[in-house]
């Protein structure tokens, strides 16, 4: 990687011209069939992405996003063409699964959720094929695949016809980019090429689900994907992933989506209901803090320099996708802490009671309380109950 280099930027929304993104693809292309890499646009975040058969290109996405070996990818994949088409069959044709691993149980299950929502924001987990290489898996038996909706995306792997490892496109543990310019502040001078799609529409990563031998339907990570829409897919309950099954699903562990300054969550932004004792303890009026609130009362607190509303309708989705871009300007900011109420916050209930709410079971909710406590690992997570 040559520090000195800069990475080109290209424009493939509407914006651009069909001559100047036809140009932007086959460069792309060119770039990802030598062995290196591009930054992407999903539905989800932008990707940091390379031929996923190439080891060289492989190496090259660990060493640019300072990686763990641990942590596995997820092998991004273009839309068959025509209709009534096996896709697991042509993944296992093409040496990235292992169809005849699966029961009758979970393939019925799998296949019930591609038919539903490929592409889009789901990632499963599925057995492992012969030329999928041990940096993709970490080592384990199963691989992680997921067909993109973003048209970028899939005019991109239509063209290259061969999938893509595409982990989000930051630097690990930091935090996901959601617009070109934020891959251009992670990444900019150790890749050579961006695809600018503009801002992703979900703004959080795509939910992960494997399944058991006997069809249970296992999240493996929460995220744009709602787990009451998996649920009514699939006739069951999703059951809550154990360790050992999270250790397959990219994002998970404990601490990532981090910004650099320290991230604090509350349940309540209030300086009225904050105690003398934590007031005290944390110099709270010596400091400058940033705000991250759900809900669109505005904060009260002498100290604030910049305070930044998710959601004007107090909605999860429009939350979730500003969130990480949020969160990005907030650690940008000149402020020493952030302070971020608990997205549960605005429906005036903790996230272990009114499970039965429409809103909760969406799934969103969890998901981005998720990201809060995966970027708020390592500092004090305030709440005014406590």
């Amino acid at each position: 990687m040559d520090s000195k280099n800069k990475a080109e930027i290209f424009d493939v929304t509407e914006n651009a011209s069909a001559t100047e993104r036809a140009l932007a693809f086959e460069k792309a292309c060119r770039v990802l069939q030598t062995g290196h890499l591009v930054g992407i646009p999903t539905e989800t975040v932008y990707g940091l992405a390379g031929n996923a058969f190439d080891l060289n290109a492989l190496t090259q996405i660990f060493q640019a996003k300072e990686r763990p070996l641990f942590d596995p990818l997820i092998c991004h994949i273009a839309e068959p063409e025509g209709k009534n088409i096996d896709i697991l069959s042509q993944l296992d044709e093409s040496g990235l699964i292992d169809n005849e691993k699966l029961t009758d149980a979970a393939r019925q299950g799998i296949q019930a959720l591609i038919s539903v929502y490929w592409p889009g924001p789901l990632t499963l987990i599925l057995p492992r094929g012969k030329r999928v290489h041990d940096l993709v898996t970490s080592g384990l038996d199963h691989v992680a695949i997921r067909m993109p909706a973003h048209p970028a995306a899939q005019e991109l792997l239509k063209r290259c016809q061969f999938p893509l490892a595409a982990p989000s496109a930051n630097r690990f543990g930091r935090i996901s980019p959601t617009q070109a310019a934020a891959v251009f502040q992670e990444l900019g001078d150790r890749i050579s090429m961006i695809l600018d799609g503009g801002q992703c529409q979900f703004g959080l990563e795509s939910t992960v689900v494997r399944f058991r031998e006997t069809g249970e339907p296992v999240v493996l990570r929460l995220g744009a994907l709602p787990l009451s829409q998996i649920e009514s897919i699939v006739g069951a309950n999703a059951i809550t992933a154990s360790a050992n099954e999270k250790l397959a699903s990219p994002g998970t562990h404990h601490t990532h989506y981090a910004p650099r300054k320290p991230l604090l969550i509350s349940d309540s932004l209030l300086p009225s209901e904050l105690t003398e004792e934590q007031a005290a303890t944390y110099h709270w009026l010596q400091k400058k803090i940033g705000i991250l609130r759900f809900r669109a009362e505005p904060p009260q607190f002498e100290s604030v320099h910049h305070s930044y509303t998710l959601s004007s309708l107090n909605g999860f989705r429009e939350a979730a996708q500003n969130f990480f871009k949020t969160l990005r300007a907030l650690d940008m900011a000149p402020v020493d802490v952030i302070l971020a109420e608990s997205p549960f916050a605005h429906l005036g209930i903790s996230k272990t009671s009114g499970l039965n709410s429409e809103n909760l079971r969406s799934g969103l909710g969890f998901a981005l309380e998720d990201r809060l406590k995966r970027a708020s690992s390592g500092y004090f997570k305030m709440s005014s109950s406590s």
